[in-house]
């Protein structure tokens, strides 16, 4: 997968976070509604103008790992890792150490699972 920009690789570590445990709750994406707020690079998107950012991203995501749908995406370790990479390759390190952050609070914003674990420590480790 290949990122173009900042707010693709945010919006993909927002994905992939929110739905790795198998669920979108809605404390989750209130959570990812503040985090947006707050991020400059996501300034230019007002409202409703993150949706296409969002589609775009979910597109993308299930189309690299050959999903019909984003319901069908259950990360596993290589995918979490080919994530990381794209996003890592997009990101400077002050950049990385935000989006993990950012991935931080949304993971435990409902509770952290197993799998937000694993991919918290590589976000970590790997960004």
């Amino acid at each position: 997968m290949r990122l173009k920009n900042l707010s693709e690789a945010f919006m993909t570590t927002a994905i992939m976070t929110i739905i790795i445990d198998g669920e979108a709750t809605e404390v989750e994406m209130k959570a990812l509604s503040n985090q947006l707020a707050s991020l400059d690079v996501f300034r230019k998107y007002h409202g409703s103008n993150i949706q296409p950012l969002w589609d775009k991203t979910i597109k993308q995501i299930t189309k690299t790992f050959r999903k019909n749908n984003i319901a069908d995406i259950s990360f596993n370790k290589t995918e979490i890792d080919m994530l990381i990479s794209a996003i890592k390759s997009v990101l400077n390190m002050p950049l990385r150490e935000t989006v993990y952050l950012m991935a931080l609070e949304l993971a435990y914003s409902d509770g952290l699972v197993e799998q937000e674990s694993y991919l918290l420590e590589q976000l970590r480790d790997g960004c």
